[in-house]
């Protein structure tokens, strides 16, 4: 059984619709000779859009595995890092009890990705729900892009996803990764709590220090804290909380085989963490080739007990424009021949 939502067509209040439509309707219908056709092809098209428009806040099915599926989203994105899961701890607890992970894990699932035209904050809002479970949110960066792909299709999209989480100290924290580029092995942490098998699947991430011979302060650029991409590829859990500090450094890697934009996170040792995400990379990377072969130091945020991931503050486009404008003016012009 499941409990019915109210439908809001474009967003507004179902009476205000209806009222709207009735009115237009008697209004049209008074035209001379066309206006009994007219009537009768607004009304069928408001009911037509009012059937169309699913119900909002609808209550979770009770049978968790009949979420709708829908047509599965290309992944021309990338790795897509889901956001917003630190408020939504009880949703992945109640979605590993179902899976047998009482400890945590890692599991690759299918998630079905929802427009939510009525979010308050963001009229392009996408949720990201596994097996019924809301568990967070596309990041605000492109989720106007996938919300167009979302009416495109007409109808929710399912896209493979990676859910790491941990209920260590009573706090569930996690992180979903969609169109995960790696495809690791599902863990059980109750499994792994034994110390032979804990011991074998240490280390998994691969640990990488990139080489900066010189840096380039960035700090006073006007810039937007966002979580660093990928940070599971680097960082072994058990050292997320000893790793990383207030500045970072953001180092071009133009000869990444997945995108030639690609722009790394690393400590200021040069410890890599992770990746700008995609969608950043491809606008602030063209400024930071033409500023030069620099380690560019900025700020951010290591993860602590209370949140598991890492940010980093990227220059905004303009400010960083600006900056770079500000770099070439002030280096000195060759000398004209006469």
């Amino acid at each position: 059984m499941t409990t019915q939502g109210v439908r809001r067509p474009w967003g507004v209040s179902p009476w205000l619709f209806w009222v709207a439509l009735l009115v237009g309707a008697g209004l049209v219908g008074n035209i001379p000779y066309v206006g009994i056709p007219l009537m009768l092809a607004i009304l069928i098209g408001g009911g037509v859009v009012w059937f169309r428009t699913p119900p909002s806040g609808a209550a979770r099915p009770a049978d968790h595995s009949a979420a709708r599926a829908g047509a599965a989203l290309p992944a021309r994105w990338g790795e897509i890092e889901v956001q917003g899961e630190s408020f939504r701890r009880d949703a992945v607890r109640r979605l590993f009890d179902e899976l047998g992970l009482a400890a945590g894990g890692v599991i690759h699932l299918t998630a079905t990705l929802e427009a939510e035209p009525t979010n308050k904050y963001d009229r392009n809002a996408v949720k990201v729900v596994v097996r019924g479970w809301h568990i967070g949110y596309v990041p605000a960066e492109i989720s106007a892009d996938v919300a167009t792909s979302l009416r495109r299709v007409r109808s929710p999209a399912q896209a493979p996803v990676r859910i790491w989480a941990d209920p260590r100290d009573g706090l569930w924290r996690a992180r979903a990764t969609l169109f995960p580029a790696q495809i690791e092995e599902n863990r059980d942490f109750a499994a792994e709590s034994q110390p032979v098998a804990r011991t074998a699947a240490r280390s998994r991430a691969r640990q990488l220090t990139v080489a900066v011979s010189e840096t380039l302060d960035l700090r006073s650029v006007e810039s937007v804290r966002m979580r660093v991409k990928g940070v599971g590829h680097y960082i072994d859990d058990d050292e997320r909380l000893t790793i990383g500090g207030p500045q970072n450094l953001l180092v071009r890697e133009p000869d990444n085989p997945h995108d030639s934009n690609a722009v790394r996170v690393t400590t200021l040792e040069g410890r890599m963490i992770g990746h700008v995400s995609a969608a950043r990379a491809k606008i602030i990377a063209p400024m930071l080739d033409e500023l030069g072969p620099y380690g560019f130091i900025v700020g951010g945020k290591s993860a602590s007990a209370e949140e598991n991931s890492f940010a980093v503050d990227i220059p905004r486009a303009e400010a960083l424009r600006r900056f770079v404008k500000l770099r070439q003016g002030d280096r000195p012009r060759p000398a004209v021949l006469e």
